[in-house]
């Protein structure tokens, strides 16, 4: 899941600041430099709880090269316009 990586990567946020991780957005780039933003709410378990996963691997098999290493995966999106391919960064920035 791609809150599980993100928590890996250690955000800290200041609890005297109401909704303080609400105030971070959360962008992945393909290999292609195509870009996909969303904010925290949407994957927090506290607000939207959207399951969106990083994928390494499909039915099994590791991904072919035009999504390697890893492809961000939207289950619940109708059409796969937030999906990214051949992810090379996903970065967590705020307004400060």
């Amino acid at each position: 899941m791609l809150l599980t990586v993100l928590k890996q990567g250690g955000l800290e946020t200041d609890t005297t600041i109401k909704n303080d991780k609400l105030r971070n957005w959360i962008t992945a780039t393909g290999s292609d430099g195509y870009r996909v933003v969303l904010s925290w709410g949407e994957i927090d378990p506290d607000y939207a709880n959207v399951a969106v996963v990083v994928a390494w691997q499909e039915d099994g098999v590791p991904l072919g090269a035009s999504s390697a290493p890893a492809r961000l995966v939207f289950p619940g999106d109708k059409f796969g316009g937030r999906y990214a391919f051949g992810l090379v960064r996903v970065a967590v920035d705020d307004v400060d």
